[in-house]
């Protein structure tokens, strides 16, 4: 699969904009008003516009946290079901963002059935759950 990945930055805040605002995206990643700011606070938190077939799909949001990351992938409603998902995981089992993790860390919502299906398929193993947020953890 054709993927490209680039920053988030003020040139294509638009872009992130429209990505916030999917239906599909708002009903599973809740953040506040301030999250783009937060996006570029730290050189250890990373945001990710993904392209595929040179077309904005959705984005990447990974935080390194000392020898692990945690990350969410958004993908546009009208992109889902179409292996970007599974792509994306694949590529960062394989470090190919340079990012030198041995551990991810993902939280889904229990009745998001099919994060929970494209992480259990990924190999992720379900770690702990609270308050309908349920934890995976892949080692590479």
């Amino acid at each position: 699969m054709n993927l490209d990945f680039e920053d988030l930055s003020i040139h294509n805040k638009n872009i992130f904009d429209q990505i916030r605002n999917d239906e599909s995206i708002r009903k599973f990643i809740h953040v506040d008003d301030h999250y783009y700011d937060y996006l570029l606070s730290s050189s250890h938190i990373h945001y990710k516009l993904i392209k595929h077939n040179h077309l904005y799909v959705g984005g990447l949001h990974v935080e390194l946290i000392g020898d692990y990351a945690t990350f969410s992938i958004e993908i546009m409603t009208q992109n889902q079901g179409k292996g970007i998902g599974k792509c994306i995981i694949d590529l960062l089992k394989q470090n190919f963002l340079d990012y030198n993790i041995r551990t991810y860390k993902v939280y889904v919502e229990t009745h998001n059935t099919s994060s929970i299906e494209l992480f259990t398929k990924s190999g992720f193993m379900k770690t702990n759950e609270k308050d309908n947020i349920t934890e995976y953890v892949y080692h590479i």
